[in-house]
């Protein structure tokens, strides 16, 4: 035979397995097999090796107590409805009592009382239905939010962003009421004189006494 026939016969030829295949092959089903036997139940006791047998595991009961029936909770809302009110205030404490109590003397909240203030101003100020730019309008306007935050930094001392907003609007107000005051003086003065605003007219020169007048008052409150 040419070496290329014998090369072919030899490659046709079942190959038979060797020992040391055979043995690792046995080895990995019996592991395999053990595997399987451990795993059957999570509970089931296990056999190990030495033929000690693993206890099996109690279950663990539930601590949650259970829920309580829907009649006992209908029952127990139809005795609290049926109660008094002032049965009702008695579980509470004295300061949570006092407040409940009151409850009817709640006065609307700041910011609502605010918006009625500025359409009250609105509504008194404007020149007519559809005004909203009139110097008349915008002073009103300015006022009542000066009031607002007047009240606001009173009870909230270290709200600087509401400290300067303000500034801002106490300075436009200055300005709407030197511009009014230069168009029409005499409105001006009037609106002053009804709103209650501290306002030195543009142009005019302040005597000594009205000029110093502040820093007598500091004077005679530090003594």
């Amino acid at each position: 035979w040419t070496r290329e026939e014998k090369r072919a016969t030899s490659l046709r030829r079942p190959v038979s397995p060797s020992p040391l295949h055979l043995h690792s092959m046995k080895t990995a089903t019996a592991a395999l097999a053990l595997v399987i036997s451990t795993q059957c139940s999570a509970f089931a006791p296990s056999v190990v090796r030495s033929g000690a047998v693993v206890p099996r595991v109690a279950p663990v009961r539930s601590q949650v107590e259970p829920a309580v029936p829907e009649d006992d909770l209908v029952e127990s809302f139809d005795v609290l409805m049926e109660q008094e009110p002032d049965n009702l205030l008695e579980g509470l404490g004295d300061g949570e009592g006092d407040a409940a109590a009151a409850s009817d003397e709640f006065t609307a909240p700041r910011p609502f009382l605010n918006l009625q203030a500025l359409l009250a101003a609105q509504q008194k100020w404007k020149r007519h239905d559809s005004d909203s730019g009139s110097p008349e309008y915008q002073i009103a306007v300015a006022h009542e939010r000066i009031k607002y935050l007047t009240a606001h930094l009173q009870r909230n001392p270290k709200d600087f962003a509401s400290r300067r907003g303000l500034v801002a609007i106490v300075n436009k107000r200055r300005r709407l009421l030197n511009y009014l005051y230069r168009k029409n003086p005499e409105k001006a003065m009037g609106m002053v004189t009804e709103l209650g605003v501290r306002f030195k007219p543009p142009g005019t020169v302040q005597t000594r006494e009205e000029k110093y007048a502040v820093y007598n008052a500091r004077a005679r409150s530090k003594k």
